[in-house]
C-alpha cells in the first residue's frame, strides 16, 4: 500500500485536525483565564509546551490507531509515546526553573528601582593585538550615538562607561555601579580576510548572558560593520523589551570606509594624549596630538564634506595650545595654535 494510502486508511488527516483545532481553542481558554489573573502565567507557557509535544505524540496515536478496527498498542508506540513524555516533562520542568528565575529578577529589579530599559554600552574589547582598538572604540562609540535617541531607553553616556574601559570588574558590578538593569558588551577581532565582531546582552543584575550573535563583515568595511552591528542590538533589545526598538541612522554622515578609519585612529591618538598629559608626559601628549591632527587631515582630504574632521582638528589645535602654554609657558605658539583652532 502507498504511502497516500495509508495516510487515508488511517485517518491522518482528520485525527490531526481534529486534535489541532481542539489543542488551540483549549490554549485560548488557558489565555483567557490567565489574562484574568484567574490562573498564573507560567499555566499558558506549560500548556503551550504540551500542546506542541502533543503534536508528535498524537500524530503517533493517529497512525497507529487511526484505521478502522481495534489496534494493539506496538512497541514502537510506546517507546515514541514514552521518549515523548520525558521530553515534555524535562522541558515543562526547564520553563518552570526559568519562569522562577525571572520572577526573582524581577523582584531584586523592582526592590532595586532599577529597569532592563536603563542601558550602558560597554567600551568593546580589542582581541587583536593592539591594531583594532581604534575600530573597537569607534563601533562603540557609533553605537552609544545611534541607541542616544531611542525613547524607551535609558542609555549611559559615553564618559560614564570610559572608566570601566579594560577593567577587570565583573559585568553584575558595573551593571550596580552604573544603576543599570542591560549591559551590551563585545569584541572585535581578525578572522582572516574579514573582522568578526561578537556582541552580547547582559543582564545587569545576574551578570549572565542573555543572548551572543558574531557578525561576520569583510574587513576594511567599517560603516558596514557599525550599520550592522546596530541593526543586531536593536533586535535583541526588541526581544528583551518586547517593543520595537529603531535606531537612527548614525550621525557620522561619511560614506568613506578609510574617512572613517583616520578619524578612529585619530580619536584614539587624543585620548593618548589626554592620558599623556595627566601623568606629566607633555612633549609626548604634544607629538600624540601633532599625529592625530595629520591623521584628521588625511581624513578631511578624503572626504570634504564631512564636518567632524575639521570639528576635531580645531578641539586638537585647541588642546595643543592649552599643552605648550601650562607646559612650557609659550604664549607666541600657544597663540599659533588657537588660530589654526579658529581656522578650522
Amino acid at each position: 500500500m502507498s504511502l497516500r494510502a495509508e495516510i487515508k486508511e488511517r485517518r491522518l488527516l482528520p485525527l490531526m485536525g481534529t486534535y489541532l483545532v481542539t489543542g488551540f481553542v483549549a490554549l485560548e481558554g488557558v489565555d483567557q483565564l490567565v489574562g484574568n489573573e484567574i490562573l498564573p502565567a507560567i499555566a499558558y507557557r506549560i500548556a503551550l509546551v504540551l500542546y506542541l509535544f502533543g503534536v508528535p505524540g498524537s500524530l503517533s496515536i493517529a497512525w497507529f490507531h487511526g484505521a478502522k478496527g481495534r489496534q494493539k498498542a506496538a512497541r514502537a508506540e510506546i517507546i515514541i509515546q514514552g521518549v515523548l513524555l520525558v521530553l515534555a516533562l524535562a522541558t515543562v520542568g526547564l520553563v518552570v526553573r526559568n519562569h522562577r528565575e525571572e520572577a526573582r529578577l524581577a523582584e531584586l529589579a523592582a526592590a532595586s528601582g532599577i529597569e532592563a530599559t536603563s542601558i550602558a554600552v560597554l567600551y568593546f574589547e580589542d582581541l587583536s593585538r593592539g591594531e583594532l582598538r581604534p575600530v573597537a572604540d569607534g563601533l562603540t562609540e557609533s553605537l552609544i550615538d545611534q541607541l542616544s535617541d531611542v525613547r524607551s531607553l535609558d542609555l549611559v553616556s559615553r564618559n560614564a562607561v570610559a572608566p570601566y574601559r579594560d577593567a577587570d570588574v565583573s559585568p553584575d558590578s558595573i551593571a550596580r555601579a552604573l544603576e543599570v538593569g542591560s549591559l551590551i558588551r563585545g569584541s572585535v577581532e581578525p578572522d582572516g580576510d574579514e573582522l568578526a565582531i561578537t556582541v552580547r546582552l547582559v543582564d545587569g543584575l545576574s551578570g549572565a548572558d542573555i543572548e551572543r550573535r558574531v557578525l561576520q563583515v569583510p574587513a576594511g568595511q567599517f560603516l558596514a560593520a557599525r550599520d550592522s552591528l546596530a541593526e543586531n542590538v536593536a533586535r535583541i533589545l526588541r526581544r528583551r523589551l518586547g517593543e520595537e526598538v529603531r535606531v537612527r541612522e548614525s550621525r557620522a554622515a561619511t560614506e568613506s570606509d578609510e574617512a572613517w578609519s583616520l578619524v578612529q585612529r585619530a580619536q584614539a591618538l587624543m585620548d593618548q594624549a589626554e592620558s599623556g598629559q595627566e601623568e606629566g608626559d607633555h612633549q609626548g601628549s604634544l607629538a600624540s596630538l601633532a599625529s592625530a591632527d595629520s591623521l584628521l587631515a588625511q581624513a578631511e582630504s578624503t572626504d570634504p564634506g564631512w564636518v567632524r574632521p575639521p570639528a576635531m582638528r580645531a578641539r586638537s589645535s585647541f588642546r595643543r595650545s592649552f599643552f605648550i602654554v601650562t607646559s612650557t609657558g609659550d604664549v607666541e605658539n600657544s597663540a599659533q595654535e588657537l588660530e589654526k583652532c579658529m581656522e578650522h
